[in-house]
């Protein structure tokens, strides 16, 4: 009784589709093959099967290929001392404060293969620069 007022509400349960009747009246074959249509029980397990498809492709997601990358930037002030400002003076490069830039970028990935090995390649690069 639940499940069929529940399939009544649920739009996730699609109409049955409807059995040409015959004039003469209900026969055996349409009898039956109404009845299977309606049922409640078939329809909950047609979308148990379905529940069971997602949850195997769930469980073998976890053998897919990740990939996964990061950038960073950095800009650094630091002040000089005045011995250190004359020899920048001397050297000709006229600043108060040294500057550093650093950039950091990385790319990598994973994957898990069905026999328990794993494999994780990876590449780093990492600039920096200053006045």
């Amino acid at each position: 009784m639940c499940a069929s007022l529940l399939l009544a509400q649920s739009p996730a349960f699609p109409p049955p589709e409807s059995v040409p009747l015959d004039p003469q009246g209900l026969g055996i074959v349409q009898a039956v093959q109404v009845t299977i249509d309606r049922n409640p029980l078939l329809l909950i397990q047609e979308r148990q099967v379905d529940y069971d498809r997602g949850s195997l492709l769930v469980q073998q997601s976890i053998f897919d290929t990740n990939v996964n990358s990061s950038m960073t930037q950095d800009r650094t002030y630091t002040p000089l001392e005045t011995s250190q400002k004359t020899t920048a003076h001397q050297a000709g490069i006229d600043t108060n404060s040294l500057v550093t830039n650093t950039t950091n970028t990385s790319v990598g990935g994973s994957q898990l293969f069905r026999n328990g090995i794993s494999i994780t390649p990876s590449v780093q690069l990492m600039r920096s620069t200053d006045n």
